[in-house]
């Protein structure tokens, strides 16, 4: 029997000289836990030893209580089943730690700061501390980690395999996507800060990975029993998420002994988890091939699954009632934005949600218009005769954003950034195009830099203005970055044109996207290859013509986002207004969910129990339909709410012009009805006890954004339809100040003329 460990620690355990005591055998129960044993194996096995009894549970104490301060960390907020909140077991970095330490090394001689490092070993710490304990006999866990696009779910995911490394788990297996260049990008950051960075540190090959840069998992010679059985040694796999690799490391695991893979237990990391994971057969009943091996995989006999994704709904619509497959029933976790990430709320902005005590930031000035005319020409024909003689044009708005991704990057140079500087081109997801794509800007590289070379005077000029109106949009100071003048720039115009490399990456193209050691200048054109997980170094300027029509396929295209240090004065995204609305919808969209985690997490909800509030929009769908299955479509009241818009079409006089005319239609209603209104201060006026009808009307007439989700006529309209069944909000009271009309109310019976 484990011995029973009373709390607080005795009252003998506080001299200096027995805490030292309790720590060393603190310090060898956790030695026991990373051979396998639980605590309180490891505790009885030093009490055999001879070990004094009082030491040994004071010991065991102090381990549970780091395991304790482990689960109850606030931040990453998490959603955890009831079943896991008694299961502490994690007691976090310890002394007799490899793998952490020397990733941590990595990460300081990288530049990362301080802060972000902490960040990610305080989440790494705690998602480790969700996961089934390895000396458990059957581990199957479930979770899923909220990240956002681009901003560093690698570097989380690998501080948790180094962890659970240190704390017991033995093979690694990273799904990596659909595409070989993410494999082969993934493959190469854990060699880097797993593999290479333990063995620098500490002199010892303790890492065997199955995998490599140019191989994904094939035939494993040697037979899983040999191999797995070594002493000392932690096996890694980067995997495509192809039936065939998935089947090779299947088949290969399942001709191993049940006491081989009892004594291995395995973490698999799913990135980009809503991609291909997810069933999306047609019959409820059966499985796409991608699911049914990795449901396979996870069944095998301890095996602890975690999905990462920064789009997360198709994986919240997974079906909780099937417990085989990868709905996330043990925990949820939002890891925290970094303070320096530029994501879709910072550079588009958002609505403004019910939480909100002010309005939010409209976003960073870096957006720039294609216009519609260039959009068309953009755009290959559909009938495939004339899509075979299309060639794709250099518009004006594509030679814009090559000039100043060329300004950008000799800016960069000037700060002393001797790094990768990217262009993305992205115009269509047809790969034919891409490739006609190159030799128009190879030219349009090597005619700017004759005239730079030449000085010719128009150019420079051009070049000039160009750099200053950028400048004044987005001003270097308040973001911390050194203000850079065009004359500190133009010397180094000639080597960054002479030195740029024009790079097609699709599944067609045999020059694929490789940065390597030396700083690269690289205009890249692609398409589905470059939309999902690949890092694009030094993303300086992004010009996209593609639309898409579901919320996570536009999230993931958004390269663009992520962090910029040195130079966050410096990226712009050139795309059209409608993209642009889209994109700012879902800014509000990846808001909204992240606010429900944080509240269920108040109100202590499970994952079983917590219904993602996912809001529509009327030109987007969600996800894909089929992943779609188990959604349920809910009605939003309008009851104890106040919403606004923010959106107006400022470009479209008519449409301005006419919902003024509906404003001022209503203001002559109410004064009808009730005559002069009430002067409430501050150039602001009330009617009160105006009839619904002259809401009606009002609503009838006014046409609000098509991106104002929640305040669309005909929904409204019904709403108030229904409550005036019940005698409710027939009387009304309307604001008015300074040309704009703002209205609400809540009708009572007993007080019709209540301000509300």
């Amino acid at each position: 029997m484990p011995p029973r460990v009373p709390l607080p620690f005795r009252e003998a355990m506080t001299t200096p000289e027995n805490d030292q005591r309790v720590r060393g055998a603190a310090d060898q129960i956790i030695g026991g836990m990373k051979m396998g044993k639980s605590p309180e194996q490891a505790a009885a096995d030093l009490i055999s030893m001879g070990v004094r009894e009082d030491l040994v549970e004071a010991g065991l104490a102090r381990v549970r209580q780091r395991a304790e301060e482990s689960r109850i960390l606030r931040i990453p907020e998490t959603l955890i089943d009831k079943a896991s909140l008694s299961k502490a077991w994690y007691p976090g970095v310890t002394p007799g730690d490899r793998f952490w330490p020397a990733l941590e090394d990595e990460l300081k001689r990288s530049g990362l700061p301080r802060s972000a490092i902490d960040s990610i070993d305080g989440a790494s710490r705690k998602i480790v501390g969700l996961l089934a304990p390895p000396w458990e006999k059957e581990i199957r866990t479930r979770g899923l980690v909220l990240g956002y696009v681009q901003s560093g779910k690698t570097s989380n995911f690998t501080a948790v395999a180094a962890k659970a490394a240190d704390a017991g788990y033995r093979l690694f297996i990273v799904l990596s996507g659909v595409h070989n260049n993410l494999r082969r990008q993934t493959q190469a950051r854990l060699e880097e800060q797993l593999v290479r960075a333990s063995r620098t540190k500490w002199d010892r090959n303790n890492w065997l990975p199955l995998t490599s840069l140019g191989a994904d998992f094939g035939r494993v010679q040697l037979d899983p029993d040999s191999l797995l059985t070594v002493a000392d040694r932690y096996f890694l796999c980067v995997v495509k998420k192809n039936g065939r690799r998935l089947q090779n490391l299947i088949s290969w695991l399942e001709a191993a002994s049940p006491a081989t893979l009892r004594a291995c237990p395995i973490l698999v990391v799913d990135d980009e988890a809503d991609q291909a994971s997810v069933n999306t057969a047609r019959e409820a009943q059966e499985r796409t091939r991608i699911n049914e091996q990795l449901v396979r995989l996870l069944t095998l006999s301890k095996v602890a699954y975690v999905g990462y994704t920064a789009t997360p709904f198709a994986n919240l619509f997974v079906d909780p009632k099937v417990p085989e497959d990868i709905y996330p029933r043990d925990f949820i976790v939002d890891l925290p934005r970094p303070a320096d990430y530029f994501g879709p709320e910072r550079l588009f902005g958002r609505e403004r949600l019910e939480h909100d005590d002010d309005d939010p930031d409209d976003g960073l000035d870096v957006i720039r218009r294609i216009d519609d005319a260039d959009l068309r020409a953009l755009q290959p024909p559909r009938k495939r005769a004339e899509r075979d003689a299309f060639v794709p044009p250099v518009t004006a708005s594509l030679t814009e954003a090559f000039r100043y991704f060329v300004l950008a990057t000799a800016a960069r140079r000037a700060r002393g950034q001797k790094s990768h500087s990217t262009m993305l081109v992205h115009t269509t997801s047809l790969t034919m195009i891409h490739l006609r794509y190159r030799e128009p800007v190879r030219e349009m590289r090597d005619r700017l830099a004759d005239e730079v070379r030449t000085a010719g005077a128009a150019t420079l000029d051009h070049l000039r203005t160009l750099w200053e109106r950028e400048c004044s949009a987005v001003p270097a100071e308040p973001l911390g970055e050194t203000p850079m003048a065009f004359d500190d720039l133009a010397p180094h115009l000639t080597e960054v044109l002479d030195g740029l490399e024009v790079v097609v990456d699709n599944y067609r193209a045999t020059d694929r996207l490789h940065y390597g050691e030396d700083p690269k200048v690289v205009v890249v054109i692609g398409g589905n290859t470059l939309s999902r997980g690949l890092t694009l170094e030094g993303l300086v300027v992004s010009y996209f013509a593609r639309a898409a029509s579901a919320y996570d396929t536009l999230l993931q295209m958004g390269r663009w986002f992520g962090y910029r240090r040195g130079y966050s004065d410096l990226p712009r995204i050139w795309i059209g207004e409608q993209l642009e609305e889209w994109f700012r919808h879902l800014a509000t969209v990846e808001a909204e969910l992240r606010v429900d985690v944080a509240r269920y997490e108040d109100d202590h909800v499970t994952p079983l129990n917590f219904g993602a509030r996912i809001r529509t929009h009327p030109q987007l769908a969600i996800t894909s339909a089929l992943k779609m299955r188990h959604a349920r479509p809910v009605k939003v009241s309008y009851a104890g709410r106040r919403l606004q818009t923010i959106l107006f079409n400022h470009r479209d006089r008519g449409w301005l012009l006419a919902n003024k005319a509906a404003a001022s239609s209503l203001i002559e209603a109410a004064r009808l009805r009730v005559g002069d209104a009430e002067d409430i201060g501050v150039g602001r006026w009330m009617f009160s006890d105006v009839g619904v009808e002259a809401i009606r009307a009002f609503l009838n007439e006014y046409e609000f954004h098509s991106n104002a989700v929640e305040l669309q006529r005909e929904a409204i309209l019904r709403y108030i339809e229904e409550q005036n069944g019940y005698e409710d909000l027939l009387r009304w009271n309307v604001w008015s100040w300074a040309g704009m009309t703002r209205h609400w109310g809540r009708s009572t019976l007993a007080s019709p003329k209540r301000s509300d």
